[in-house]
């Protein structure tokens, strides 16, 4: 099947082998309490982790079905030897839980995950998710190019079914609408949209990596005792007329 020249383009832009990518939804915009939840255990946990029709960093947009065959597969119902997992930041090492409930709606991808007892990441995203500083939800994927197209109207590379691999419970988002349980939202609003603006000003290719990193901080920022969050900036200076990437990274 040939691809579209645009479809081409961001294939080569994030390399031709099928990568796990990530994609994320951030904030609390809807207060879906209002959603009756099927596992009501304190320890589960209530988020969506994709919403349909939003383009995100990278100007790929989800519709509903994409996950369909990966859940039907390797979903809560399925006997099959690896199942979708739930994790922490997108890391392998900090699985949290596997989801009872994972399924499509009609505003996205839903899931219920028991998060497991007697780890301390585990506890901590529990408190973190309820106080609703780590109540934005991801998801980690493969690409199938054949099952991409791209609109013209919405200039955007419609995605219409991936290999869903995991869920990701994190901490910034990089699609504009959120969905998280519970509203709560600790962050200063005005440091958020500068924060957004700030990465939408940067190139696509780093600002993925650029919401990881901060995303990494903030979660560091919360474990460390307040002195430990000092940190002098470094004796060079940023390069003028430009973005320089190496002193922020290395700054903050």
């Amino acid at each position: 099947m040939k691809l579209h020249p645009k479809i081409s383009e961001f294939r080569k832009s994030v390399g031709y082998d099928t990568v796990r990518k990530s994609r994320v939804v951030s904030g609390s915009e809807f207060d879906l309490s209002k959603r009756e939840a099927k596992d009501k255990d304190e320890r589960t946990l209530r988020q969506y982790f994709c919403i349909w029709g939003v383009k995100d960093d990278y100007g790929t947009m989800p519709i509903k079905g994409c996950f369909s065959k990966s859940i039907k597969e390797r979903g809560p119902n399925t006997d099959a030897p690896y199942k979708i997992t739930a994790l922490y930041m997108h890391n392998l090492r900090d699985s949290v839980g596997l989801p009872v409930v994972l399924e499509e709606d009609e505003i996205g991808l839903y899931a219920e995950v028991p998060i497991l007892k007697g780890i301390q990441v585990c506890d901590e995203l529990v408190i973190r998710h309820k106080a609703g500083v780590c109540n934005n939800g991801s998801y980690g994927f493969e690409y199938i190019w054949d099952k991409m197209e791209y609109d013209e109207d919405a200039d955007a590379i419609i995605m219409k079914e991936c290999n869903l691999k995991e869920i990701s419970f994190v901490t910034l988002g990089s699609q504009d609408v959120t969905y998280g349980v519970r509203g709560a939202s600790l962050i200063d609003e005005s440091l958020q949209r500068e924060t957004e603006e700030f990465i939408k000003s940067i190139p696509q290719k780093h600002r993925l990596e650029m919401r990881g990193l901060i995303s990494r901080y903030i979660s560091l920022a919360q474990n460390e005792p307040p002195k430990k969050n000092l940190k002098a900036l470094g004796n060079g200076k940023p390069k003028k007329g430009a973005i320089d990437y190496n002193f922020l990274t290395n700054n903050f």
